[in-house]
């Protein structure tokens, strides 16, 4: 255990929390904004909800809860939610398309974003959207004292956790749904101790691989300047499998880990492959390529041949042409 040096953020805690599979899912918020709260809080406190955007006309909130808001300033943020999500084209701009960000951030789309800060009593606030391409999600919503535009790595630490949050919601609505069960279960040195089904070489070192990252993002990288720790903690093992921990396994002795399966399930795009619908998914929902690589666990170059492979097949040359014909594909709105 590595001690906590003074007022440094615990982002891990974030992520651990996410995978707290075993909690029901008033614990599970309740648990998200808990670690959060150390890392994002300014004071004015803080909202966690999971939501169906699946129809890019409608917002359904499924379940929230905060954590040092006042009730007005909660009325308020929901209503102001409601009068956004009735604009045309908000719902796609934001909570379907959007990983990190402030209110002050976005384009004004017929409503000014400082009247919805006014009347949250606030000067912004911070989304962190972990958002699956099937439209549901978990949000964590922070509170702002004054107007704030996201630094670059702060954006992308941030979209890291989305990522983790969106795989985690993914994961407890499957378990919730079927009943799923792990795959593997693995030493905390990655060594596979059970496996049901194939296994190759290539899927044993990179869940051996998987296993040495998370066991060194919670070891001294975990308190290092800027979230280090959580670039290597990547969304999926090989596109396919979530790690999280046994149940009470720390306690017993040395940490086990269970294996589940997580890909995402991408409807749509026929003339695609498996692959290259999940880049294709995610590239949809604004996501850069190195983004799509962290959420994958694979590689960015491997991103970009396999984007270039659904260009060459949707006959597009550039970036815009790709994002029309796929929201075609998808009958999204542009």
């Amino acid at each position: 255990m590595y001690s906590r040096p003074t007022s440094a953020p615990d982002w891990i805690g974030i992520l651990e929390a996410a995978y707290a599979l075993d909690r029901d899912d008033d614990a599970w918020l309740g648990g998200l904004l808990e670690a959060a709260r150390t890392c994002l809080d300014d004071g004015m406190g803080m909202v966690a909800f999971v939501y169906d955007a699946s129809d890019h006309r409608t917002l359904q909130v499924r379940q929230m809860t905060s954590a040092g808001v006042s009730a007005p300033r909660l009325e308020a943020y929901f209503r102001v939610s409601e009068e956004l999500a009735a604009i045309p084209g908000f719902l796609q701009r934001t909570y379907r398309s959007l990983l990190c960000g402030t209110m002050s951030e976005l384009e004004r789309v017929e409503y000014d974003w400082r009247q919805a800060a006014i009347a949250c009593g606030v000067g912004d606030t911070l989304a962190v959207n972990g958002l699956d391409p099937s439209g549901n999600g978990c949000l964590l919503g922070v509170f702002l004292h004054e107007e704030t535009t996201l630094p670059a790595r702060r954006r992308q630490l941030l979209s890291y956790i989305a990522t983790h949050l969106a795989n985690a919601h993914r994961l407890r609505q499957r378990m919730r749904a079927s009943g799923q069960t792990p795959v593997g279960q693995l030493a905390s040195t990655g060594q596979v101790l059970e496996w049901a089904g194939e296994r190759d070489e290539g899927l044993t070192q990179a869940l051996a691989q998987a296993a040495g990252a998370i066991g060194s993002a919670r070891g001294p990288l975990r308190f290092a300047e800027g979230g280090a720790a959580i670039a290597g903690w990547q969304g999926l093992v090989q596109r396919r499998f979530t790690l999280v921990d046994a149940p009470g396994s720390a306690k017993r002795g040395p940490r086990r880990m269970l294996a589940f399966e997580n890909e995402p399930r991408v409807p749509g795009f026929p003339a695609l492959a498996e692959r290259e619908r999940e880049v294709a998914a995610y590239l949809l929902l604004g996501h850069s390529t190195k983004v799509i690589a962290y959420e994958l666990g694979i590689s960015d170059s491997t991103v970009r041949v396999l984007l270039r492979r659904v260009r060459r097949k949707l006959n597009v040359q550039t970036r815009a042409e790709l994002l029309s014909a796929l929201r075609a594909a998808s009958r999204e709105p542009g």
